[in-house]
């Protein structure tokens, strides 16, 4: 089976699957909420959706975890579907946030090049968001390049954890 089909079996059933989380899933208390949201301005149309004031990232049900890259590659790798399907799930419940996807780089290459591939890597994330029905207007993509590594050192195993996306969440504009 190809990339294709390992990628429709999993959407396959995370929509099945999800559909029955979906109803129970308990919404997190103030108390045990880490990230402030704000309320939505008075000149933003209003939305029909649950009142959200606050969300637990440190719940690793909520971690946005990062996702990583081959060396020159802004393909997403199969183990990162399930990391962004928690993701859009996520967005999916929480409708008043948006989400930045920072794409990096390690170290070789140049400024240039590293910031278009780290484009390349955020677009390709957001890309799969809309694909998975996020409305786009929620999402941005950024390139940091080489600026901010992940981990330090010029070996493989510190430029395999710079080569990745990372998730900030924000208020959905």
């Amino acid at each position: 089976m190809g990339y294709s089909g390992i990628l429709l079996v999993l959407l396959g059933s995370v929509f099945l699957g999800g559909c029955a989380k979906r109803s129970v899933l308990p919404q997190p208390s103030p108390e045990q909420s880490s990230v402030p949201l704000s309320p939505p301005s008075p000149s933003s149309p209003s939305r029909p959706h649950p009142p959200v004031t606050r969300i637990d990232l440190s719940d690793p049900g909520e971690t946005l975890a990062p996702i990583f890259f081959d060396f020159d590659q802004a393909v997403l790798r199969p183990e990162s579907v399930p990391i962004l399907m928690r993701h859009a799930e996520m967005l999916r419940r929480y409708p008043a946030l948006g989400l930045v996807v920072e794409g990096h780089c390690d170290e070789r290459g140049t400024i240039e090049y590293n910031l278009a591939l780290g484009m390349r890597r955020a677009q390709s994330a957001v890309a799969f968001f809309v694909r998975d029905h996020i409305e786009e207007r929620r999402l941005s993509a950024r390139s940091q390049g080489e600026e901010r590594p992940g981990a330090s050192g010029h070996n493989e195993a510190a430029w395999a954890q710079n080569r990745r996306d990372e998730f900030l969440v924000q208020d959905a504009p």
